[in-house]
């Protein structure tokens, strides 16, 4: 994926957007230790962080299927 300019940690690995909603999600590797991710919700407008969590790796594809089932939908 290319790098995405509302980062400046570590690589994106998933992007996500719900219609209507003012935030995006992003799910994103921390940039020294990528054992860790964090998935980052940000307001659209600003760019500001809304809410963040901090997850393991493995967590990953558990989260994206939340996400899914959730009405957020992935982005490339």
């Amino acid at each position: 994926m290319k790098e995405n300019k509302e980062s400046k940690g570590g690589k994106i690995l998933y992007r996500f957007e719900k219609p209507r909603a003012k935030t995006y999600c992003i799910i994103e590797e921390d940039k020294d230790e990528p054992w860790f991710v964090y998935v980052k919700k940000i307001e659209i407008k600003s760019g500001k962080l809304n809410d963040s969590s901090m997850i393991i790796a493995k967590e990953v594809e558990d989260w994206v299927e939340g996400l899914e089932k959730s009405g957020w939908i992935k982005k490339e």
